[in-house]
Order: C-alpha cells, then structure tokens, then sequence
C-alpha cells in the first residue's frame, strides 16, 4: 500500500550515490575542457542539427559561434571524437535513418532533403555508418 513513498525513497537513494560519487564521472569539465569550449561546442551542434538539410561548410559552423574554423576544430576534438564536418554527416545520416523508415520519399529525395549532394555519397557513407545499404534498411523496416 505505501508502494509510492517506498519508491520515492529509492530515488532518493539513487540521487544521494549519485551525489557521493559525482566527481567520479567523467565530464568535459573535470577532463580540463573550459566553460567556453562547452558553449562553443554546444552552440555548434545546435546550429548543424538546426541547418543539417543546407550545405554547411567548417567556415559557417565556426561563423556560427563567431570562432575561427581551427577553434571549432579545437572545441570538437576536446568534447567528441569527430570533427564537425564528421557530426555534421552523421547527424545527417540519422535523420536518412529515420525518413527511410517513416516516409515513402524516394532516396534520392531523401539524400539531398537531409544535405548530400550526390545519392552515390550518402549511399557510401550509410553504408559505412550502418553496415546496409539505404534500400535494405527500408526494405527491412517494411519487413518488420
């Protein structure tokens, strides 16, 4: 009957083990990456996953926090183990992932909605990213 607060006090366990082991955790602070570098990198991501469908190049990411292209190169190497135009093309490629699956749009629409070029780039790096081609993926989602 009191399956609430026996609850809430194992949240409250959690959060204080939690609290006693916080700076255990690996964060881009305690690993020497500044305040500055984590806002510029978040404000990075943002502007890709805000504008991935557009042709973005290092100089317009790097715009977008009003750095230079080798200091957004700096805030990305500090905080994941991709350079933005690498999280630009796999942000990209999440989204294929997902309108594959969830639409009926051809491929080709499908690569330049979410920013490729050619269909023979994004099929190579889809292929690369998952293992399957863009048509199998589809094809298995349908299947499922």
């Amino acid at each position: 009957p009191a399956w609430e607060l026996e609850a809430h006090i194992i949240v409250c366990q959690i959060w204080a083990s939690l609290f006693e082991h916080m700076l255990e955790f690996a964060t881009m602070e305690n690993t020497g990456v500044s305040r500055i570098s984590q806002a510029r990198f978040k404000g990075m991501t943002c502007f890709i996953e805000e504008n991935y469908w557009k042709k973005i190049t290092l100089k317009d990411i790097a715009s977008s926090v009003g750095v230079s292209k080798r200091e957004a190169l700096r805030c990305f190497q500090c905080s994941v183990p991709l350079s933005p135009i690498e999280y630009l093309n796999k942000y990209r490629l999440q989204q294929a992932w997902k309108l594959l699956l969830h639409t009926d749009r051809s491929i080709t629409d499908i690569a330049e909605h979410t920013g490729f070029e050619s269909t023979s780039y994004f099929d190579r790096l889809f292929k690369r990213e998952f293992h399957i081609t863009p048509r199998k993926h589809r094809d298995s989602g349908k299947n499922s």
